[in-house]
């Protein structure tokens, strides 16, 4: 997110898993995916440097047979602090990552032909700001 402002972001999208019969068998045992909010770690927003997770949620990586690219929304809903409490949450940048990872140890046979994939739609950023302080004075 560009310049990001103290507040309440609630984040929803729309998401399906798709492919071959195999394939999503094969995704839903070995990968977990999950919608994360995050802030980097320095200016740079090289997230080779670790990134701060503020709050995830997970996609639900089941198949529906006979009802393929049945989308479903998600939401994840976050408040992030500036300076309150020493927080410091937004300084460095904010950023939101939709995260397939390998949940199973060892090889991973792939049967021949086989698709499985996360496909995302519709994805929408509400933004409610803090509340204003009028006795503060700078």
């Amino acid at each position: 997110m560009r310049n990001p402002r103290a507040g309440t972001y609630a984040i929803s999208l729309r998401a399906c898993v798709g492919g071959t019969p195999d394939g999503i068998e094969m995704l839903r045992k070995n990968f977990r995916c999950r919608i994360v909010l995050f802030g980097y770690r320095d200016l740079a927003k090289n997230l080779l440097n670790g990134m701060r997770d503020y709050a995830e949620t997970a996609i639900d990586l089941a198949f529906e047979p006979g009802r393929p690219n049945a989308y479903r929304e998600f939401t994840l809903t976050r408040a992030l602090r500036s300076q309150d409490a020493g927080a410091s949450e937004i300084e460095m940048g904010v950023g939101l990552a939709i995260i397939l990872e390998r949940t199973t140890a060892g090889d991973l046979a792939v049967p021949s032909g086989a698709r499985g994939f996360v496909q995302v739609d519709d994805l929408e950023v509400l933004f409610r700001p803090r509340p204003r302080n009028d006795d503060v004075k700078v």
